[in-house]
């Protein structure tokens, strides 16, 4: 198990990685 801001951390490059494609 990993701590929360690890899982954000990975959430908020997936979701900057969308907002570049766009």
């Amino acid at each position: 198990y990993s701590n929360p801001f690890e899982t954000w951390l990975s959430y908020f490059r997936v979701v900057s990685k969308k907002w570049r494609d766009l």
